[in-house]
């Protein structure tokens, strides 16, 4: 997919820069909680019945663009994304003319929807990790 999408993480990449200055497992730990906090909405989104992923097949598999979608953290910030060349169709709409044929594809934003709703809970996810690290480190 041409862009991804962001889950708001409020700046949390100095306080990452700064848990690595101090121990890199705690800088670990942190990584730790933005990588499952993807992952949560990248299985949100590959088990979606939305277009363009539509129901589970009948072997009960999901589809090549539902396995596209993948989790990625750098500098504190949480991205999903598809490796699927026609992704960025799928979720900004447009039109393809395979064989001359114009066909209009809706926008759907099929990502986007769940990074906004894992974003609402994305701070007291990561309240909960750093109250249990402060508490363990005894920082004042």
């Amino acid at each position: 997919m041409a862009k991804s999408s962001a889950i708001d993480t409020g700046g949390i990449g100095d306080l990452l820069r700064d848990f690595r200055k101090i121990d890199k497992r705690l800088g670990a730990s942190l990584v730790k909680e933005l990588r499952d906090i993807g992952n949560d909405a990248r299985d949100r989104v590959r088990s979606s019945t939305d277009r363009p992923y539509g129901p589970v097949d009948s072997k009960g598999e999901i589809g090549r663009k539902r396995k596209s979608v993948k989790t990625g953290v750098r500098g504190g910030k949480i991205s999903l994304y598809s490796t699927e060349p026609d992704a960025a169709v799928w979720h900004w709409g447009g039109r393809i003319e395979p064989r001359g044929v114009p066909i209009d594809i809706p926008r759907t934003e099929f990502i986007s929807k769940e990074v906004i709703a894992a974003s609402e809970g994305t701070e007291e996810r990561l309240g909960v990790l750093l109250e249990a690290i402060v508490s363990r480190y005894q920082f004042r």
